[in-house]
């Protein structure tokens, strides 16, 4: 399983990504789902959505059959400044925007732990 962190810099565009429209990637319902539960656990709704160009590292877990899926933290709509240019730079990081997805994950990680 992976769950790729990729670009999480806003807490208004937290978002698990689904699929992948330029490559056809769809990725793992489940853990689409347990994610977002996740994520409604910790007090946060992130966005669900299809990145409509380029392609996460999930998508080569997804096309393995290996459940994969992304969380990214900037629109999947608008271009943003900082992505893979030199204004990717900590000072453009909403600190909560990452707090926020720890504690997503922290919680993801011992419900899974508890579900096995």
């Amino acid at each position: 399983h992976l769950i790729n962190i990729d670009g999480v810099r806003l807490v208004d565009e937290l978002a698990v990504v689904n699929k992948e429209t330029m490559n056809g990637a769809s990725h793992s319902p489940i853990l689409i789902k347990k994610l977002n539960e996740s994520f409604v656990n910790v007090h946060a709704a992130p966005k669900n959505v299809a990145v409509p160009i380029g392609g996460t590292d999930a998508v080569s877990f997804t096309r393995r059959r290996i459940p994969a899926v992304t969380v990214i933290g900037m629109s999947a709509i608008n271009y943003d400044f900082t992505y893979h240019t030199r204004n990717d730079i900590v000072d453009h990081i909403e600190p909560q925007s990452l707090e926020i997805v720890k504690n997503a994950l922290i919680d993801f990680v011992e419900k899974w732990d508890n579900s096995i």
